[in-house]
């Protein structure tokens, strides 16, 4: 692990903030290890982890300067990062000497109201997020999930295993507990059927005892009752102490039941601790067996990829000899060349060069029997033609220099020519409108190649209109309107207008009143434009 957070506390705020993903990312410097990386993952992962391709760093990159400026911790400060590889891709990718950690929730309002300088997010202990510009809270949820920047340690196994028995050991309790609440409640409808038999008893005695001194009574016999009522007193006391015992056995047995309740809820609450307690010790026990798959499997393909080192390291020194030995041999032949002839900087290819070799080769073979005046006058006569072609290409290069010039000057003339007709037109339009009470504008979007008419039929009237959703006598004027516009750019000494109406449905071309405003109108502009020749039609002129 390259990543270790100083507080356990901040690990799932930590990895929540450095975007999850770039936990099980791998980092390369150059594009070939990407694609010889990409395909080793794929062997082994359905869907590989994410690599990222940028260049080593000698160091860790200065952050003094753009780093959030905060009394709370920023994340770089809680981990503790063993590479500066690593700190230098999550300082590029997560930003996280930007990215704040708030243990106190109440603090996040003040830092919604008054956010830190160069401050991209704040993080709570619960996941939690603040961004600010404009400030928004996200809430991650209720459950936390278990962060991965936790390690799984021998420690928290055991320390699972003993909390695990000892709560095995507080059910065993708890059930013997049970167990012997449950004899006892066995036992208790034999004593209170005991004791109901002896109520019993003792009430048919004392009722035979009653009946006997009513008896004795109703007859005025002169036996003394004082015997019967002493004989009787001591049964209604016996009679008085077993009905005390019941109702103490039933209070008895309505605690016991209450007790058995709890103790059921106790246990119930205690398995379902276990369960979950057994559950996370399997899920952390597949988790380690699985890290140690993947611990034998990447060591094993760490010796591979040492021993293919090795092998590469070997066909590097091989080749560097080979690259020795072919330089000193280049700078043998360049020195043999350099002292027949200078130097010649060139762009093209050696095979251009050793074609061109070849066939000069071939012409001096073909023209050896000739005489060497006629060599000598050839070259004369090719050295000239030479020098012409070179004072022919340094014109030529002049001429494209000035036109190069020339076509800059037209292009910024050609711009202030477009942004003063756009101008010219725009205010030529806007000024007609005002004229009969509307507003608007003209949208030149010169990267689409398109035009936009913006218009407001009254002052009043705030909503703006596109030309297609005008009424027929509305898009008749502003369709003149613009007309009238490029007239006026154009600069047209004869300038015609054609069922300038096109647009009013023909029960307003009866009424003759919206027409006749329109052209009242244009009879007017052109009464202004004594220099010009209007000429409007209309259908029924």
């Amino acid at each position: 692990m390259y990543l270790e957070v100083k507080d356990p506390k901040w690990a799932a705020a930590v990895e929540f903030a450095t975007t999850g993903g770039l936990l099980n990312s791998f980092c390369v410097d150059n594009h070939q290890d990407s694609q010889l990386l990409r395909y080793i993952l794929g062997k082994y992962y359905q869907k590989p982890p994410a690599i990222i391709v940028s260049q080593y760093e000698s160091q860790m990159f200065d952050v003094q300067h753009g780093r959030v400026q905060s009394a709370f911790p920023s994340v770089l400060d809680m981990l503790i990062i063993k590479n500066y590889l690593v700190a230098n891709c999550l300082i590029d990718q997560a930003q996280i000497e930007k990215k704040i950690l708030v243990e106190d929730e109440t603090a996040g309002a003040g830092l919604m109201r008054n956010p830190p300088n160069n401050c991209y997010s704040a993080y709570f202990m619960n996941c939690d997020q603040i961004c600010f510009n404009p400030s928004r809270l996200y809430s991650y949820g209720k459950r936390i999930p278990r962060s991965r920047l936790s390690a799984i340690r021998a420690e928290d196994v055991k320390n699972l295993e003993n909390d695990k028995e000892e709560k095995m050991a507080r059910i065993k309790q708890l059930s013997e507990r049970i167990e012997t609440l449950m004899n006892a409640k066995e036992s208790l409808p034999e004593k209170i059927g005991k004791l109901e038999r002896d109520v019993v008893k003792i009430s048919t005695e004392y009722e035979k005892n009653l009946r006997a001194i009513k008896e004795l009574q109703c007859k005025e016999e002169t036996k003394d009752v004082n015997c019967l009522q002493e004989d009787l007193q001591p049964l209604y006391h016996s009679y008085e102490q077993k009905k005390e015992e019941i109702k103490q056995q039933s209070q008895l047995l309505s605690e016991l039941e209450s007790k058995k309740l709890d103790l059921e809820r106790k246990i119930d609450t205690l398995s379902a601790q276990l369960k979950s307690l057994d559950e996370d010790f399997q899920r952390l026990h597949t988790k380690i067996s699985r890290i140690s798959k993947l611990k034998e499997n990447f060591a094993s393909g760490k010796k591979k990829y040492e021993t293919e080192l090795k092998y590469k390291e070997n066909e590097y020194k091989t080749d560097q000899k080979v690259l020795e030995d072919l330089q000193s041999k280049l700078d043998i032949m360049r020195a043999r060349a350099e002292s027949t002839c200078p130097r010649i900087n060139t762009e093209r290819s050696s095979e251009d060069i050793s074609r061109l070799i070849e066939e000069t080769k071939r012409v001096v073979e073909a023209q050896s029997n000739c005489g060497g005046e006629n060599l000598i006058e050839k070259y004369k006569e090719k050295l000239d033609n030479l020098r012409r072609a070179e004072m022919d290409l340094k014109r030529i290069e002049k001429h494209l220099i000035r036109i190069g010039e020339m076509l800059k000057v037209r292009n910024a003339n050609f711009q202030k020519i477009r942004k003063n007709t756009e101008l010219l037109i725009g205010l030529t339009f806007t000024t007609i409108l005002s004229g009969n009470g509307y507003t608007g504008h003209l949208i030149f979007d010169q990267t689409n190649r398109t035009l936009t008419m913006d218009v407001s039929t009254r002052a009043s009237d705030r909503t703006r209109k596109n030309h297609s959703s005008l009424s027929g006598g509305e898009r008749s004027f502003v369709t003149i309107a613009f007309l009238l516009a490029l007239w006026e750019r154009t600069k047209m000494p004869f300038r015609i207008l054609d069922e300038y109406d096109v647009f009013m449905l023909l029960v307003i071309r009866k009424i003759l009143l919206v027409p006749l405003c329109l052209k009242n109108f244009l009879i007017s502009l052109s009464v202004t434009k004594f220099h010009i020749n209007y000429k409007f039609i209309r259908k029924d002129d």
